[in-house]
């Protein structure tokens, strides 16, 4: 004779009643787990009437009641994964939701966005750009105007506040100096959203660069003009520019290449990287701290060297020349006039090795 254990039909009525939810809920559009917990009450009764029943049924004087515990427990197991489903559904549609994802750094969406514009530069004599969390790149092509693409990458919870965002974070002043701007840059370290800006811009013709950027790489290639640049916390590439070139950068590494103008490089917690396969007539100028020091000179540069290194290093390399004696612990120099004495070339890195080459 099969023994009753209390708890197997209430089981089997949970299950019929918990997929009949879940039908309905898919066939209403109503989340099934909201369903099961409004009516989980009904596991109690339904358990309840079973153990009166088994109660009333028991030819025994004093019946002793068996549970199922595998029944039970199931039970009690999908009460509590639907109260897990229904807290999770209802915490992810809540505005809670929404500034928890932002306290964690954690977004939602992902939205780009493209913006162009178009200056005449008949009268563009000089170009700013100011620009945080995001890549600038200027180079020349061959046309009438500076032509301006930016890529907005904004991280976010909401995309149609994201769409406000990118409507107006890039700013265009024409004029004489035209200046190019990341605008409110508040809003791109703030809790809600995260927001970068990508700038490519193709310019014409020779102007002057006065160019800031933070947390973003910088490429400027083929200019004509003189550049002072303000970096930190991105790559900077400069190559085949005619005129001066000035930076002032932190974090992040430099490389220079074939500058004809005079140029001037101080870095913080960064290698730099010159090299010019043709000779120079105006001043090199390197300094580093934190960060060694590469430059590749042409084969006949000549002109007054002077490299300096505290905690590190000097190599040369096709100078013909030896170091002089240290002048004091930890430090190494080089002071040389090869040829002629102009033009004035000084490499000096602090915690940082120099590799001074003539090739």
């Amino acid at each position: 004779m099969r023994k009753w254990r209390v708890g197997t039909i209430s089981m089997g009525i949970l299950l019929v009643a918990t997929g009949i939810l879940l039908l309905l809920g898919e066939i209403k559009g109503i989340s099934g787990a909201m369903l099961i917990l409004r009516w989980w009450p009904v596991i109690l009764i339904v358990l309840g009437v079973e153990i009166l029943g088994f109660i009333f049924l028991s030819k025994e004087d004093q019946p002793k009641i068996k549970f199922d515990g595998l029944s039970i427990f199931l039970t009690i197991l999908i009460v509590l994964v639907s109260s897990g489903i229904y807290a999770t559904h209802t915490f992810l549609t809540s505005d809670l939701s929404n500034r928890f994802f932002n306290e964690v750094g954690f977004y939602q969406y992902e939205s780009v966005f493209d913006k162009s514009f178009e200056v005449n530069s008949a009268e563009v004599k000089r170009l700013d750009i100011n620009n945080s969390h995001g890549d600038v790149n200027v180079s020349k092509y061959d046309g009438d105007s500076i032509k301006i693409e930016a890529v907005i990458l904004v991280k976010s919870n909401d995309e149609v506040h994201a769409a406000g965002i990118a409507e107006n974070v890039v700013e265009v002043i024409e004029g004489e100096t035209t200046v190019i701007s990341t605008k409110n840059e508040s809003l791109l370290l703030t809790d809600n959203e995260q927001v970068s800006v990508d700038y490519y811009i193709k310019v014409p013709k020779e102007l002057t660069y006065d160019i800031k950027n933070k947390f973003g790489e910088t490429v400027l290639e083929n200019l004509e003009g003189d550049i002072k640049l303000e970096s930190s916390f991105g790559q900077i590439k400069v190559k085949d520019t005619t005129g001066d070139v000035q930076i002032e950068n932190s974090h992040s590494e430099i490389q220079v290449r074939n500058i004809t103008g005079r140029v001037e490089i101080n870095n913080e917690h960064g290698n730099i990287f010159y090299s010019n396969k043709d000779i120079s007539s105006q001043d090199i100028i390197l300094i580093s701290k934190f960060g060694s020091i590469t430059a590749e000179l042409a084969n006949d540069q000549q002109g007054s060297f002077q490299a300096i290194t505290k905690f590190g290093e000097i190599s040369l390399d096709g100078l013909g020349a030896s170091l002089s004696t240290e002048t004091e612990p930890n430090k190494q120099q080089w002071v040389e006039t090869i040829g002629t004495a102009a033009p004035r070339i000084k490499l000096e890195a602090e915690h940082g090795n120099i590799d001074l080459i003539r090739k």
